[in-house]
């Protein structure tokens, strides 16, 4: 099978595509980074382009689409909510419109985070630009691509593979430097481990018999509610690191208005996949026999 990759340079597809590239031919798009990714021949593609989306999809003719490309930080989504749009919405509904089969990566901020843990039969409630933005591409997906799958990610962690570190590698860094670390006490995540993500998304493509209508959407999360303070501590036990530098803190004391507990109930993926992510405690305790 070949498979399109959009984002496959990103934090997610540097997990997920490699995981694919081991059963399956793999073409990934990029941006701006180009960092060699084993197994994937990487191409240049900019979401804006629709002229360069359509020679792309052209060119390589893909069985399947894993769209993960997206404009995904918070504050670049509020300057500039019509390129947003244009590259969350308009170039997902272009994708799924001439996709055979598609995997579309959205995002457990879809909910405002008062109501947890999600199921996916709970309505969405959308406060940010980019949360929107996710939900109008969901919508598009579903109407365009009749053999697709939504699968809506809680917030990732490991350790990242290449580039700037991500918030392990910063917490790690930053704990062991005696810096210490500002985590907030009243946001809670259902995070889920880089490599189990990577596992859910290889077993979905694998699936020979895809769900139909609305039982597409999948919720992808870890098995624990954890507040970043909790993730802190349970990652610095397994670290065997000294957990006193990290400091408690509100998110109002940062100015932070995000959604409290974007939770989410995972337990139809993990029937239809037949695979369990780890618990919090087991995958550091992976992450500890790799560290960057």
């Amino acid at each position: 099978m070949k498979i399109l990759f959009t984002g496959a340079s990103g934090y997610l597809g540097r997990y997920v595509a490699p995981r694919l590239a081991l059963d399956h031919e793999v073409v990934g798009t990029y941006l701006s980074e180009n960092a060699p990714l084993e197994g994937v021949r990487l191409v240049s593609l900019n979401l804006e382009n629709v002229d360069a989306i359509r020679r792309l999809l052209d060119s390589e003719a893909p069985d399947l689409i894993v769209h993960a490309a997206a404009i995904s930080q918070p504050g670049n989504c509020n300057v500039d909510p019509a390129k947003t749009e244009r590259v969350n919405v308009d170039a997902t509904r272009l994708l799924a419109e001439n996709a055979k089969r598609m995997i579309f990566i959205s995002t457990d901020l879809v909910f405002d985070g008062t109501k947890p843990p999600y199921r996916e039969s709970d309505p969405v409630s959308p406060t940010s630009v980019y949360a929107r933005s996710k939900v109008n591409a969901e919508c598009a997906v579903f109407e365009a691509c009749e053999e697709s799958i939504i699968l809506r990610l809680s917030l990732g962690y490991g350790w990242k593979p290449v580039g700037k570190g991500m918030f392990c590698d910063q917490l790690y860094r930053n704990i062991r430097s005696g810096e210490g670390m500002d985590l907030f006490s009243d946001q809670f995540r259902t995070a889920l481990y880089m490599k189990d993500m990577a596992e859910f998304i290889a077993r979905i493509v694998k699936a020979s018999d895809w769900p139909t209508g609305k039982d597409r959407l999948f919720h992808s999360g870890g098995r624990e509610t954890l507040s970043r303070v909790e993730f802190g501590r349970v990652f610095c036990e397994a670290m065997k690191i000294d957990d006193t530098k990290i400091r408690v803190t509100p998110m109002a004391e940062k100015g932070v208005d995000a959604p409290p507990d974007c939770s989410l109930n995972s337990s139809r993926l993990i029937e239809f996949t037949g695979f369990t992510p780890r618990l919090l405690r087991e995958a550091v305790a992976d992450m500890a026999l790799e560290i960057p």
